[in-house]
């Protein structure tokens, strides 16, 4: 099944050719944050020299696009300081309905936090 993407925003640890090809397959924008050392050679993959010099020039713009990750990141983070990073749950069915009633709670907490 062929899946249309937007933005396709990875932090350092995903930069590849390979990914940003594949995001760029499938109509969207690879805003991947670059390593120190990355070139713009392409080795085949047409879409990575394009992606390089695309941020460069207006770095402004690809800040903006590059927001979600660290959002993410940190929502995840929170997440696991509040409830950890482990399911106790045995069953496969009841670990699914532990983390939902997590992901409930915390919403609700955030609901709680943004009302005062």
């Amino acid at each position: 099944p062929s899946i249309e993407l937007g933005n396709g925003a990875f932090d350092r640890g995903y930069q590849s050719r390979r990914n940003a090809q594949l995001i760029e397959d499938r109509g969207g924008f690879p805003v991947i944050d670059l390593k120190k050392n990355a070139t713009a050679k392409a080795l085949g993959q047409p879409a990575w020299p394009r992606m390089v010099h695309r941020p460069r020039p207006d770095r402004r713009a690809f800040r903006y696009r590059y927001r979600r990750p660290p959002l993410v990141e940190g929502v995840f983070g929170g997440f696991k300081r509040r409830f950890g990073e482990i399911v106790l749950a045995r069953l496969r069915h009841a670990q699914r309905v532990e983390a939902l009633c997590r992901v409930v709670v915390w919403n609700l907490l955030g609901m709680v936090y943004h009302q005062k």
